[in-house]
């Protein structure tokens, strides 16, 4: 649990140190873009409630996970969220579809709100699904639990394609808009 918050901490601090270094953004102004940062890396995360409370509530983990919260036992049941994150299989933002619907909505927060906290929102939502897609990549040798809802064949090249057309997109939105 703690090395993947490190992971995820770790790749959003040197993310954003690097677009605050390209773009030449040293005031303290851009404190909202760090909150939404944070915020937006974390974010994610609730896929995994939605599936234990909406998606599979009868599923033994589901229970197990409902109990740990009824009793107020929080730090074991974020431990037992990131135990067992793997056998969730039916996550809702951890899909290409869903990739696909945030992208537009990045786009649109990006070039016409003008938040600097909704950037760095949806900044850090897309990295921390990028290294999410990172690690499944490593661990499993293939991303096709992302597609599982999408009627593609998958096999490593077209991961690999598609992992380092989601780093293109997330690099386009930081740097150039």
């Amino acid at each position: 649990m703690r090395k993947e918050v490190f992971i995820h901490l770790s790749f959003l601090f040197t993310f954003f140190i690097l677009m605050h270094l390209a773009k030449g953004w040293f005031s303290f102004s851009f404190y909202p873009l760090w909150i939404g940062g944070i915020l937006g890396t974390f974010l994610p995360d609730i896929d995994h409630l939605l599936y234990v409370y909406l998606i599979k509530p009868e599923e033994l983990n589901s229970l197990r996970i409902k109990e740990l919260i009824s009793k107020r036992k929080f730090a074991s049941t974020i431990k037992a969220l990131f135990e067992g994150r793997r056998a969730r299989g039916e996550l809702i933002f951890h899909t290409v579809l869903f990739q696909l619907l945030f992208l537009v909505l990045t786009f649109l927060i990006i070039t016409s709100s003008g938040s600097i906290f909704g950037r760095g929102l949806v900044l850090g939502l897309g990295l921390h699904l990028l290294v999410d897609q990172l690690v499944d990549f490593l661990d499993l040798g293939s991303l096709e639990n992302w597609f599982r809802q999408f009627p593609l064949v998958v096999d490593r090249q077209k991961d690999i394609l598609y992992w380092v057309g989601n780093v293109i997109v997330l690099l386009f939105f930081a740097f150039f808009l």
